[in-house]
């Protein structure tokens, strides 16, 4: 798991919630506050019309929507966050075990080597058939 990954989408998730509660509240307010006092709402809505932004029957819903898919965000963050450890464990066993298999692999080499220098010494091959095996060894 990776903890700072998981707060973060827990954080996110939970202005998402909150967000979804108070900012339809916070827009209406702007908007009335921008164009001129709740009093008449036919005046309220021909100046937003006029300025291009959309009713407030419209902008609410919308606000909320977006809350929502921040909240999405959120919890797939946190997901990420509790499923991200899984592979990095996976990848430093995988890790491991190509280590040790390399150092098996350099041991064997190493007995091989040694095993061909003591047949050289031994006079059961010759200079020529070392250099061969050993060439065939290092490939």
């Amino acid at each position: 798991m990776r903890p700072k990954v998981i707060l973060a989408g827990v954080v996110v998730f939970t202005m998402a919630v909150i967000g979804y509660e108070y900012v339809p509240k916070l827009v209406t307010r702007a908007m009335n506050k921008f164009t001129g006092g709740a009093g008449d709402q036919h005046l309220m809505r021909s100046m937003m019309a006029q300025m291009g932004i959309p009713p407030l029957e419209t902008l609410v819903p919308l606000t909320q929507y977006t809350m929502i898919a921040i909240g999405l965000i959120g919890m797939g963050v946190m997901v990420y966050g509790m499923l991200s450890m899984k592979k990095t464990k996976s990848i430093s066993k995988f890790s491991q075990n190509s280590k040790q298999k390399l150092q098996d692999t350099n041991e064997m080499n190493q007995e091989t080597l040694s095993m061909l220098k003591d047949s050289l010494a031994n006079g059961e091959i010759t200079y020529e058939q070392y250099q061969n095996i050993l060439k065939r060894i290092e490939s």
